[in-house]
């Protein structure tokens, strides 16, 4: 197995993109009051998908 290292930019963007989805999600779960759970699954959902599409996209790719 390869290692790979990224930098000091792969990083800093990876945390931002992490913060500003968080941020959000906090954002529009604190606007659902009582029903707040549901955003997080939801929001778990949706990147699983997000996810698997992202990998099926990257395997039609590689030859």
């Amino acid at each position: 197995m390869t290692k790979i290292k990224i930098d000091g930019f792969q990083l800093f963007c990876m945390m931002f993109i992490f913060i500003l989805g968080s941020t959000l999600l906090l954002d529009i779960g604190k606007a659902a009051k009582q029903d707040a759970w549901i955003v997080p699954l939801l929001a778990t959902i949706f990147g699983c998908v997000l996810t698997v599409f992202s990998v099926y996209l990257l395997i039609q790719e590689i030859p």
